[in-house]
């Protein structure tokens, strides 16, 4: 395929039968973990049929960053996909449910040494404009500003910072502190 576009359900381990682990295991080796929601598989499966170059545009939840689970498809993703942008909603309440939303946008073949990423944190400027958490429907009212939302909370980031470990969307200078208070 020329493109991907999913928003693949949200389903958690918990609600997969062991048939079903078992046939993921079997056919995705290279990202299954045991704990792993179903957005793994689909993201397995897209890079799997796309053509060198396709494009890939899934919205998902965000626990594959932050959770060990999401590891090997972390490093996968990494190594397989040229990512062009990431959005990560954060707790924002996009949905009427309990899931955080993420949007990754890239290209399947492998990353160069200095390819970049545009990466979005969109919980804080929406909170910051609606002036509290808000309700749904005060987040959707905010996201028709979509493009100036994603204009003032760019950040450019080195794909090359994105791994098997979590993936956390920081301009460079904040890396840099996080990792110094790291080591003292």
């Amino acid at each position: 395929f020329d493109i991907v576009l999913a928003n693949p359900p949200y389903v958690r381990q918990e609600s997969l039968d062991a048939v079903d682990q078992q046939a993921y295991a079997h056919a995705f080796p290279g990202v299954h973990a045991g704990t792993a929601d179903l957005l793994v598989y689909f993201y397995a499966r897209a890079v799997q049929v796309l053509r060198d170059r396709g494009q890939l545009s899934f919205i998902t939840s965000n626990s594959f960053v932050k959770r060990s689970y999401g590891r090997s498809l972390r490093k996968f993703l990494a190594q397989n996909v040229a990512i062009d942008d990431v959005i990560d909603f954060g707790e924002t309440s996009v949905f009427d449910a309990a899931v955080e939303p993420y949007i990754l946008v890239g290209k399947k073949c492998a990353p160069t040494a200095s390819h970049e990423m545009d990466a979005h944190f969109l919980f804080v400027e929406i909170a910051r404009r609606a002036g509290r958490r808000g309700s749904v429907s005060a987040v959707r009212e905010q996201l028709g500003e979509l493009p100036s939302l994603l204009a003032a909370d760019c950040v450019h980031l080195r794909q090359e910072q994105f791994t098997e470990n979590e993936w956390k969307i920081e301009p460079p200078e904040v890396d840099v502190l996080s990792k110094k208070d790291q080591n003292e």
